[in-house]
């Protein structure tokens, strides 16, 4: 499967999840609502502001980001700035392909503070 079909794949799982859980979904790229921009304050990662590929809302509060993750991206500067800002804005639900919880682990491991590992509430594979 090609890299963009899998991470859509993985993002429309993350978004089931989360309205499985009981949230209103918007994901990156639907025509029906628009993401909300993290602000980095140019200290953090590669210092970039980010997007989530997934918002899960509730009374129109962002409570949770997800991020869609293919086995190419897991580790990139731009993916550990994404880890670090929105694990420190809510929580963090993270998917990636079966067979790689172990990279991201090691990644988040080696780049994230406790309080932001606190932040990453699941991590899926699928």
């Amino acid at each position: 499967m090609k890299k963009d079909q899998k991470h859509k794949e993985i993002k429309e799982k993350i978004a089931t999840y989360m309205e499985n859980k009981g949230f209103d979904v918007c994901v990156e790229g639907d025509d029906y609502c628009s993401m909300h921009k993290v602000k980095n304050p140019g200290n953090i990662g590669d210092g970039d502001d980010k997007y989530p590929d997934v918002e899960g809302l509730y009374a129109g509060t962002i409570f949770q980001r997800g991020e869609a993750k293919t086995e190419e991206d897991i580790d990139t500067p731009h993916s550990i700035t994404q880890y670090k800002l929105f694990s420190r804005r809510g929580d963090l639900i993270i998917g990636i392909p079966r067979g790689y919880r172990e990279k991201l682990e090691t990644t988040l491991r080696d780049n994230l503070t406790e309080g932001e590992m606190g932040g990453v509430v699941a991590i899926l594979e699928f």
